[in-house]
């Protein structure tokens, strides 16, 4: 990333804000008849990379405030641990938005009055975000949603050969179409 975005070596990922989830210490990795030491050693927390990063630890519960529809949620909560009625049926209270289909999902997070603002003021998207487990998942909103942009779509491709030895016996000359395909994980799509 330090090489894409042109900045120091000692910058992290570019200085771009890299956000991680999880506990980084419920499992651990598994090593080939490795004693406890060789299964710590390859984990996150002994990366150099470790001490750059801020921890930050959710302490505010924001469903359980003052409020009705906070209340109500603190109570089915509790009501879905404690009352054996509720197992195996769960529905969520009617004020939760719950959406099955992404088209809904899309339309509830950037509804159409904001999309037509959104060239003229980028700052409709600064507080609008739809998380996301797989890459391929945020590659389907994020195509979704500019499919959604009024305006002329614009299609900039970043590799279009390869740095390769022609002299090289093995030598075969990629086509742009299979080098415009490759969307490797870290990196920005071709």
């Amino acid at each position: 990333m330090n090489n894409i975005c042109n900045t120091s070596e000692n910058a992290l990922f570019g200085n771009i804000p890299i956000l991680l989830g999880g506990d980084f210490a419920q499992i651990a990795h598994v090593i080939p008849r490795g004693n406890r030491a060789a299964t710590i050693r390859p984990s996150f927390q002994t990366s150099f990379l470790w001490p750059h990063f801020q921890i930050l630890h959710l302490t505010l519960n924001m469903r359980v405030q003052a409020g009705l529809n906070d209340i109500s949620f603190a109570s089915w909560l509790h009501d879905i641990s404690s009352k054996a009625m509720l197992i195996d049926i769960l529905s969520l209270p009617s004020y939760i938005q719950a959406y099955t289909q992404p088209e809904d999902l899309i339309h509830f997070v950037y509804p159409t009055n904001i999309l037509v603002t959104a060239l003229q003021d980028i700052q409709v998207f600064a507080n609008r975000c739809i998380l996301a487990f797989h890459n391929d998942t945020v590659n389907q909103f994020n195509t979704a949603v500019l499919d959604k942009l009024p305006g002329k779509a614009q299609i900039f491709y970043s590799i279009d050969t390869s740095d390769a030895n022609e002299e090289d016996p093995n030598f075969a000359q990629h086509p742009p179409e299979y080098l415009q395909s490759l969307n490797y994980s870290g990196l920005p799509p071709s």
